[in-house]
């Protein structure tokens, strides 16, 4: 069905999404991961809502004429699940890194405010 299609397309994308996300952090681009990931959370939310929204609602000419709900497909689901626990661990990821780069500055400024004394 190219309902499922489009759903499992943009599956894709926001894993690769991801990946780079990762691979950003991983190269140390925090300001560029943090960027990414707010992006990448907010599409992975919305297409969440959108798959969680089908379900047992009439879609197409038949399911409307005929009153036939909708029923979205376990592996869909599962790739529902699959996404949000590598958001999950990105989003743990990202908050050390964060805090890690918040402690490397306190701690560069308040060298800088000894050294001054």
């Amino acid at each position: 069905m190219s309902l499922e299609n489009d759903f499992k397309t943009m599956q894709d994308i926001l894993t690769r999404e991801l990946l780079d996300t990762k691979s950003d952090l991983s190269a140390g681009k925090l300001e560029s991961a943090n960027e990414k990931f707010d992006f990448v959370s907010k599409e992975v939310t919305r297409w969440t809502e959108r798959l969680e929204d089908l379900e047992g609602s009439h879609q197409g000419i038949a399911g409307i004429i005929f009153r036939h709900k909708y029923h979205v497909p376990e592996d869909l689901l599962q790739m529902r699940d699959a996404l949000a626990k590598q958001v999950k661990s990105i989003q743990t990821e990202l908050d050390r890194e964060n805090e890690k780069a918040r402690n490397k500055a306190a701690r560069q400024k308040a060298r800088e405010i000894k050294t001054e004394l």
